[in-house]
């Protein structure tokens, strides 16, 4: 099961990640950023998008492995 999770995980992290990062780049995020600054933004964009594509893994994670020892018992 161990296994299992942390393939779902993997799998949900990176899945995740290009959608927050996607998504990132639609928004005006760059507007925090002083003009020029297009190192910090891809920073910023690298950070939030891992920061959130790893809470919603742990969390879709967590949500599997309680469904799964429910229906065990």
């Amino acid at each position: 099961m161990e296994k299992t999770l942390a393939f779902l995980y993997f799998i949900m992290f990176i899945v995740s990640y290009g959608l927050f990062f996607y998504l990132l780049t639609k928004t005006n995020f760059e507007k925090i950023f002083k003009p020029g600054k297009i190192g910090e933004i891809r920073v910023g964009y690298f950070i939030i998008s891992f920061i959130l594509a790893s809470l919603f893994a742990f969390g879709i994670e967590k949500i599997v492995e309680n469904v799964y020892l429910i229906i065990l018992q």
